[in-house]
């Protein structure tokens, strides 16, 4: 069982890495494009993208994923090498920051190639005010490689740093609490995992509800889909519960439901949500939320968030 979902894990992985030789083909194509002063921002995109996959093959103990992830690093230091060279070409300051940013996101140290690049990169931002700005995110993402937490910062595990770093390099103010997009953030940071729900009982499910303009804008932006709203699910029962957010959800699923049932099966307490149970989990309820969505009551689009 546990080959198979290894296996199953690899040919996922596998495909990832097809996608995203398609987007270095149209990286190179970039570099020869007589308009080319037009792509930074859609290139930094297929870095953000990248680097969040990055983030969570970084994070298993398989050999062969840990090299997929040297080999990511690479590829996106060479791509943020030409966002940099197009936007000094064409007096773009603003898109090198955005380059130096992104050579971050992927890795975890200061003795990397990208991480030295990018110190030198900034030299070469004369703006004051955005060099500044491009130092001070380099500076807090040093302290959290030393296990830090600059002020301001609010994911809880690596994996979410991602989005702290490419929110930043984007010049989102994660300060200004009443943009949808730092709302969204804040909660796709919280919800990176449902493993807090589903520890309650085995026969809980998480799935995605609504996604409004922000959300979907988020998801272009970063490739994350944890902003939207989160439904809770009894599939033993056929009850749920949806809300803005994974933990509000689950408070009003546990006092309507969860606490007076005698049907509740709370996982162990050393039980993780690690990726070898995801693939084996999802496979197992896939039926389950398809049924579900065909309902309307499901994932779906809605005009306002």
């Amino acid at each position: 069982m546990l080959l198979r979902m290894y296996a199953d894990l690899a040919i996922s992985t596998r495909r990832v890495i097809a996608k995203y030789n398609q987007c270095l083909r149209l990286a190179r194509y970039a570099a020869h494009f007589k308009a080319r002063w037009i792509l930074p921002q859609a290139l930094i995109r297929i870095v953000h993208a990248a680097a969040s996959f990055v983030g969570r093959i970084g994070r298993m103990d398989l050999l062969e994923m840990a090299g997929t992830s040297a080999q990511f690093q690479s590829s996106l230091l060479q791509i943020c090498k030409l966002i940099a060279w197009i936007a000094e070409e064409s007096s773009n300051e603003e898109a090198i920051a955005l380059a130096v940013g992104g050579a971050l996101l992927p890795v975890t140290s200061v003795e990397t190639d990208a991480f030295r690049w990018a110190v030198r990169t900034l030299d070469r931002i004369n703006d004051p005010d955005l060099r500044h700005r491009a130092t001070e995110l380099t500076d807090r993402q040093v302290k959290r490689w030393k296990g830090e937490r600059p002020a301001g910062d609010f994911y809880r595990d690596p994996a979410q740093q991602i989005i702290e770093n490419a929110a930043a390099s984007l010049g989102i103010d994660l300060s200004d609490e009443s943009d949808p997009i730092v709302q969204g953030l804040r909660i796709a940071a919280r919800d990176n995992t449902p493993e807090r729900a589903l520890r309650t009982c085995e026969h809980l499910v998480s799935t995605r509800g609504a996604t409004g303009p922000a959300v979907f804008r988020i998801e272009q932006l970063f490739g994350i889909q944890t902003a939207g709203s989160k439904i809770i699910h009894c599939v033993l029962h056929n009850y749920h519960v949806e809300a803005k957010d994974l933990d509000s959800a689950l408070a009003e699923f546990k006092s309507k439901y969860c606490d007076s049932c005698s049907d509740r099966s709370p996982r162990p307490t050393e039980w993780k949500y690690d990726e070898a149970f995801r693939i084996e989990f999802e496979a197992k309820h896939i039926q389950f939320v398809r049924r579900f969505n065909a309902t309307g009551a499901g994932f779906r689009i809605v005009p306002s968030d």
